[in-house]
């Protein structure tokens, strides 16, 4: 049977409405909404800098550290 069958009988509870009444800080926390903020230690910022290649047009190889890191995180969070 449809949901729809006994609608006019069902107990119908309202919507809940807010009301914004401080728009800046809404709008703050709108622009925050996608932010994601990580800690890392120093000793993790001195690993992931790619090794000196020495020459010109070289791609660059990254530690294995940095690789892992940016593997956890992509797993963690669902981001490329």
């Amino acid at each position: 049977m449809p949901y729809k069958a006994n609608e006019p009988r069902r107990h119908k509870i309202p919507k809940a409405r807010y009301q914004v009444a401080n728009w800046a800080a809404y709008d703050a926390v709108l622009r925050r909404r996608g932010d994601l903020t990580i800690w890392v230690t120093p000793e993790a910022i001195a690993a992931r800098t790619p090794l000196p290649i020495g020459r010109r047009g070289q791609p660059f190889h990254h530690s294995a550290i940095a690789i892992e890191t940016g593997l956890m995180l992509r797993l963690a969070f669902g981001r490329p």
